[in-house]
């Protein structure tokens, strides 16, 4: 019995697999640009050597971290549900912080523009169509429903509107559709301006278009 198994016999540890590199850094850094490459390339198109090389490393360095490109899809995948996650608390962070039903709105909107930016290649390899177990594709759907739920319970805004489930679900659809496109379409800086302009256009078309409640009337009730 070698020391190393000897060790984790007499403190139940498991013994440590040498060969493959555990540094989650580095492999989360390998799956930011693998999401890319599999946007730009289709996931059955790209090969692991041109993430490798996208990744600026040898082919055999990167089977050290991921072993099948099975495996480094599902790292993708777990990193995009980890992203989804940090949406919903900065949301609920901007809950606590009293907003009136515009400002919240509008400041979900900026975090969820933000996110779908810095997302834009998972977003588009998401929608292209990467084989994601049926699992896979259930969690990260739920969860994206939960943030349009968390967003959607804020009682200021679910006194504003009838269905601010609803409305929640048209302004952050409007915003992936609009990032995906200028992001597709490569548009210069000045696109930021644009989106600013957009996003406050987009709050004020929900609030007033996607159901803004009726002025209450104690008159017409008691009629």
């Amino acid at each position: 019995m070698t020391k190393l198994a000897a060790r984790a016999a007499t403190t139940g540890a498991s013994p440590v697999r040498r060969g493959r590199p555990r540094n989650v850094e580095r492999r989360n850094a390998i799956a930011t640009t693998a999401t890319r490459v599999f946007a730009e390339r289709g996931y059955h198109g790209a090969t692991m050597r041109e993430v490798a090389e996208a990744c600026g490393m040898g082919e055999t360095l990167l089977y050290r971290y991921f072993g099948r490109k099975e495996a480094l899809l599902c790292a993708v995948a777990e990193r995009a549900l980890e992203r989804l996650r940090g949406v919903a608390g900065a949301v609920a962070a901007a809950a606590g912080r009293g907003l009136s039903a515009r400002d919240y709105l509008a400041t979900s909107a900026r975090i969820v523009l933000h996110h779908v930016d810095e997302e834009s290649a998972w977003y588009a390899g998401w929608l292209g169509g990467l084989p994601l177990s049926q699992e896979q594709q259930l969690l990260l759907r739920a969860t994206r429903e939960r943030l349009f739920q968390t967003i959607a319970a804020y009682p200021p805004l679910r006194r504003e509107c009838r269905d601010s489930y609803a409305a929640v679900r048209i302004a952050c659809g409007a915003i992936e559709s609009l990032v995906l496109w200028q992001n597709r379409v490569a548009f210069e800086p000045g696109g930021a301006e644009l989106r600013a302009i957009y996003l406050d256009e987009l709050t004020e078309t929900v609030l007033c278009g996607a159901g803004r409640r009726p002025p209450y009337d104690r008159r017409a009730r008691n009629a």
